[in-house]
């Protein structure tokens, strides 16, 4: 409904494949599909183009990546900042984003990181070096980006958050 509310008022029209990454990516979340939909639709129109194509979604998340709430965008840095350079916390992260429930557990996310890590070329990470990451991501130190449920499930604390990290998943 909001997208073709909004391709009413502007007289714009999204392709249909466009459309279905908008919602997939927005984790039907009308905040990031609000988002989403008008970033893509300004990166058109300041082409001149009224058809919102796969380049103007990229230039959308983009632009919505930074204009998303600046706690996530802090909370998210925080939690991926690391001397050594590593990329656990943010891969984390995205593996947890990528799930479809969510509340997972460290073995579901160390599962997914592989997945996504294999798909790219990098190497495993053991569940024990998951289960680590997972844990300090739920502590002040990380800024309590996740919290722990039930003793075993770990999950987003903010629900907008794994939005925003599947909008910074999608930038790389």
């Amino acid at each position: 409904d909001i997208i073709n509310h909004g391709e009413k008022v502007l007289g714009i029209t999204f392709e249909t494949i466009v459309r279905y990454k908008i919602i997939e990516l927005c984790d039907h979340l009308p905040y990031y599909l609000h988002l989403l939909a008008t970033s893509s639709a300004k990166s058109a129109i300041v082409s001149g183009e009224s058809v919102i194509s796969s380049t103007h979604l990229d230039e959308g998340i983009k632009l919505a990546a930074t204009d998303a709430d600046q706690t996530l965008r802090v909370s998210y840095q925080d939690a991926i900042l690391s001397v050594k350079r590593s990329e656990i916390y943010k891969q984390s992260l995205y593996s947890l984003a990528a799930l479809v429930d969510s509340a997972q557990t460290v073995a579901s996310i160390a599962q997914k990181l592989n997945e996504i890590a294999s798909k790219s070329g990098k190497s495993n990470v053991t569940p024990q070096a998951v289960g680590h990451a997972v844990k300090k991501l739920a502590t002040s130190e990380r800024g309590n980006i996740l919290t722990l449920k039930q003793n075993r499930f770990y999950s987003f604390t903010n629900p907008l958050m794994k939005g925003f990290v599947r909008l910074m998943q999608e930038q790389e």
